[in-house]
């Protein structure tokens, strides 16, 4: 059975046989032959004053011509295909497919995960900017880890490229392609090495059976 509501024409509720009330609306847009009946929520989940104010709103549509239904259904859509290109969906993929056929891909995924998805985790890949990958370069130059900049840059720019190759992220362009760690961060400094003695004596015993 349904009831109207005075405060909202074309808004009412239906109780079931067994007693569950749900709040629908039933409205004929311009030019159509039947009417559109959509369903808004149920008692007592969504309480009547918001039944009401989501009647309104879903009556304000229809007079636009638009279906509340199919804008919900687009928005879902919208929804998933964001959540679908968030920078972690995209890592993970990367991860799976590529980082973890490598030597060293355990280490690496770490960082990503540590470094990376923890950043910029929720935000869809395609806002990542030239400047998001200078902040993360140089706030962690800052702590002292010039090496895992460099390291956290170099992972950045297979990631992005990777994923622009993929083609299905709608990524066009990688924001690491013109980021230099050198220029921001300065060159690596060479390293010097002097070999202890037990060290050298290892060389030279080793050396003895060698061709000069």
């Amino acid at each position: 059975s349904g009831r109207s509501c005075e405060s909202a024409p074309s808004f009412g509720a239906r109780v079931s046989e067994h007693g569950k009330i749900t709040f629908i609306v039933l409205r004929r847009r311009p030019g159509d032959k039947h009417a559109l009946r959509r369903m808004l929520g149920q008692y007592p989940i969504m309480p009547l004053a918001e039944a009401r104010e989501a009647a309104l709103q879903a009556l304000r549509e229809i007079e636009r011509g638009i279906d509340p239904k199919k804008r919900k259904e687009a928005e879902r859509c919208a929804a998933a295909q964001r959540q679908a290109n968030s920078f972690a969906s995209v890592a993970e993929d990367f991860i799976v497919r590529h980082v973890r056929k490598l030597r060293s891909g355990a280490e690496v995924e770490a960082a990503i995960r540590r470094e990376l998805v923890e950043r910029w985790g929720e935000r869809p890949i395609t806002d990542i900017s030239r400047r998001d990958i200078i902040a993360l370069i140089e706030e962690i130059a800052d702590t002292g880890r010039n090496a895992v900049a460099r390291k956290m840059h170099a992972y950045c720019s297979k990631l992005f490229g990777w994923a622009v190759a993929r083609g299905k992220y709608g990524l066009e362009t990688s924001p690491c392609a013109d980021v230099k760690p050198a220029a921001l961060i300065g060159a690596p400094e060479a390293r010097q090495r002097v070999l202890s003695d037990s060290e050298t004596r290892v060389i030279w015993r080793a050396s003895e059976g060698l061709s000069y």
